[in-house]
């Protein structure tokens, strides 16, 4: 199953926080009788209306204000906590939270603040801890167990966040969002029938919900139904013309089929949404290569890299080009730089491989594609041309080896059918009357959906 690119429910924003859903207390409210001393009263009545009006710099300064008379207030320190989260200041939204929740460990809505807080850290273990003290302390908020499912989704521990997911259905039967991420959850662990009921279910809640659409398109590809796949991808985009992985991912089926057409239109419109996107530049840059357009390929490959300078497949893609051109010194200065960056893939290493043997250096060729195989036995390219390199190198027994490895680990394939061919002329035989030859090159495209900086895809935006 390939690795699917997900797209989760952001849970941070401020009317959320703010008005909260479910049975939420206030802001800090302690659920003991002392409210703290009676001169920070009034500084934190002042300050809880202008956090409710949006007015954060004033309430920040009167919420200090109030900790400083009453530094035991855990209202005071539950309201700066929320100040500085909505600020984006996670580091004083934990020390403020930490300091709420120790003074009154019952502030479940707090618990939550530190969790959204830790989560905007990727410190996904402490989130998760502070979800789960949320719903202890309020077990029939739903929101908690929603944002608890997410958090345990990201961390892979599928099983849990559907439990949790689950518990916050049984509490709002009604959540188009916790029906979207429970889909996702099932989508993870590969429970397509689930995932699709799920996501249909978010759908008929809310028809106008472009992330269930775009997740529900990742299901039908997994199964196979392509068409429908793109139906959701296009009405996606229908309803969030904004939605970059909507038009990228879609761009990948069109580009699997080769209608470079239809997969450049989509990712151009990309491009107008956000000039600066390297992925959908790489995608066009592949489009104009497979087209034998080196100059346009160069140019974009280019602009990629300028976008986004610590992506290496922008670099391996250049040296494919310059290879291809047969200008052999500048493809092997972009293929290292390519594993500099990414040292552990494989193809960069075929690549670099492939180069050394149009050199006819067999020497340097097989420490490179000994590297390739080591990263990924499976590849048949790899063993194909390692087989050439032997074949250099006098060694022909070990030739014939990777040949026959390639031929069985891609019968019907590029692979596998350079591998036997070549084996065949290893020994002296000819092809049989009618038979079919081998493709007459590998495509130079292989690089696989990835987030790229700084722009990074398929991340949504915040419901």
């Amino acid at each position: 199953m390939r690795k699917i690119p997900l797209i989760f429910i952001t849970v941070l924003s401020s009317g959320a926080l703010i008005a909260g859903c479910g049975k939420q207390t206030e802001i800090g409210r302690e659920r003991r009788p002392d409210q703290g001393k009676t001169a920070g009263l009034k500084n934190l009545l002042q300050a809880e209306k202008h956090l409710r009006s949006g007015d954060y710099s004033k309430a920040r300064d009167l919420f200090l204000a109030a900790s400083e008379k009453d530094p035991a207030s855990s209202r005071a320190a539950a309201g700066l906590c929320r100040i500085f989260l909505l600020s984006g200041d996670s580091d004083e939204a934990i020390r403020w939270g930490q300091k709420a929740v120790q003074i009154n460990p019952t502030l479940a809505e707090t618990w939550a603040d530190l969790g959204r807080a830790y989560l905007q850290q990727e410190r996904l273990e402490d989130a998760v801890w502070s979800f789960r003290k949320a719903g202890q302390v309020e077990p029939e908020n739903f929101t908690y167990f929603r944002e608890l499912g997410v958090v345990l989704g990201k961390l892979n521990m599928l099983e849990e966040s559907v439990n949790a997911l689950t518990r916050a259905i049984e509490l709002q039967p009604n959540s188009p969002e916790v029906y979207h991420n429970l889909g996702i959850a099932y989508l993870q662990k590969e429970e397509l029938e689930k995932a699709e009921q799920s996501l249909l279910r978010a759908l008929a809640l809310r028809p106008e919900y472009p992330k269930a659409h775009l997740n529900l398109g990742l299901v039908y590809e997994e199964m196979d139904r392509d068409e429908e796949a793109l139906e959701n991808y296009r009405k996606a985009i229908e309803q969030d013309p904004a939605l970059i992985p909507a038009y990228f991912i879609a761009g990948k089926i069109y580009l699997e089929r080769e209608d470079y057409e239809k997969a450049e239109a989509l990712y151009r419109k990309i491009l107008e949404h956000s000039a600066g996107f390297a992925p959908a530049k790489i995608r066009l840059g592949e489009i104009a290569l497979k087209r034998q357009d080196y100059e346009t390929a160069i140019s974009l490959f280019r602009e990629a890299i300028a976008d986004a300078p610590q992506e290496s497949a922008g670099y391996d893609l250049l040296g494919q080009v310059h290879l291809a051109r047969g200008e052999l010194d500048e493809a092997a200065r972009y293929f290292i730089w390519a594993l500099d960056l990414n040292p552990h893939h494989g193809l960069y290493y075929r690549h670099l491989g492939e180069l050394h043997l149009e050199r006819e250096d067999w020497q340097e060729a097989l420490k490179a594609l000994k590297h390739a195989r080591d990263l990924d036995p499976a590849d048949p390219l790899t063993c194909y041309h390692l087989g050439r390199a032997n074949v250099m190198a006098g060694d022909l027994d070990k030739a014939e080896s990777f040949f026959r490895e390639a031929i069985k680990l891609d019968p019907e394939g590029t692979g596998g059918g350079k591998a036997e061919r070549s084996l065949r002329e290893l020994k002296g035989e000819t092809a049989s009357p009618g038979e079919k030859a081998a493709p007459a090159g590998e495509p130079f495209y292989e690089v696989i959906l990835r987030q790229i900086a700084p722009t990074p895809c398929p991340a949504a935006p915040a419901d």
